[in-house]
């Protein structure tokens, strides 16, 4: 890969050589005989005008070209990156309140399990029966259950609190 500023570097050394070239070329030209033959001598500087120095230019157009595409995908990318963790943030933060919003109403309404056999009432579900009666069940599967389905509930008020303000 070329350095873009080494290129620019190169380029200004060829023009100082060219330059200098020029002026010697000035001083062997005021120093020798007008029959002396120096039209090869002015090519090599006239070549060099306008064939290296100009190839140099593009070169250094094109490449600079292609470093702002460069820059440019890169910015992208990192733009890409930000939407993709804001949105695994929002996430994770709905995730917290589904979990803290179900567990601090479960924390209010059921303190020893009480409203375990209240739901079974209500809802004669066979599973909730079973979980009910189940003293693990009472005291860890109800409860996860209710978090989910409490939480679930905070996460549409959240949306829905969210779209009023």
């Amino acid at each position: 890969m070329v350095d873009l500023p080494k290129l620019n570097f190169q380029k200004q050394i060829v023009d100082l050589n060219l330059i200098n070239y020029k002026n010697w070329l000035e001083i062997i030209k005021n120093k020798t005989l007008e029959s002396d033959n120096l039209q090869l001598l002015d090519k090599f500087s006239k070549l060099s005008t306008q064939k290296y120095i100009v190839q140099i230019e593009k070169d250094y157009e094109n490449m600079e070209l292609g470093l702002r595409l460069l820059e440019s995908n890169i910015n992208i990318i990192r733009s890409r990156i930000e939407a993709e963790k804001a949105k695994s943030d929002r996430s994770f933060q709905n995730l917290v309140t589904v979990v803290g919003t179900g567990t601090a109403l479960m924390a209010l309404i059921d303190d020893e399990g009480k409203k375990c056999n209240a739901i079974t009432e209500v809802i004669p579900n066979q599973l909730i029966v079973k979980v009910c009666n189940d003293p693990l069940g009472k005291f860890i599967g109800f409860p996860i259950i209710m978090i989910f389905v409490l939480g679930c509930l905070g996460l549409v008020l959240k949306g829905i609190l969210s779209k009023l303000s």
